[in-house]
């Protein structure tokens, strides 16, 4: 998450976390399921951004919050980071109460592409 304090930008680069292996706990929670040998371990990384600056911040207020919904297919395999700056020209900001149904689109939107290209 990025939060803003008196105008100075705690983060300015996402972590996308690309792994060599697997995380040690994944076998553990899931016998047998099947996993990729290294990766992200997750379908859509969801950013939070806090960038209320001036006298009104309030990070416990949800309508201070936007989110960027981002899946790990809009992502350069092996890139571990993108810039704010960048990330914010890439994809929309969403408010607080769009967010569910954004992220409810975009699992079905990758449920809809893994169908067509897997049969």
């Amino acid at each position: 998450m990025l939060h803003c304090n008196s105008g100075v930008k705690q983060k300015t680069t996402n972590q996308f976390g690309w792994k060599d292996k697997p995380p040690e706990y994944f076998e553990r929670d899931n016998p047998g399921e099947k996993i990729e040998a290294e990766g992200r371990f997750c379908e859509l990384f969801v950013i939070g951004l806090h960038l209320v600056a001036d006298n009104t911040v309030d990070q416990v207020d949800p309508k201070q919050w936007e989110f960027l919904v981002i899946p790990t297919t809009d992502l350069t395999e092996r890139n571990k980071t993108m810039v704010l700056t960048k990330a914010l020209t890439r994809w929309n900001r969403i408010k607080w109460g769009n967010l569910r149904s954004t992220v409810e689109a975009a699992i079905y939107s990758m449920v809809v592409q893994n169908h067509i290209t897997n049969g």
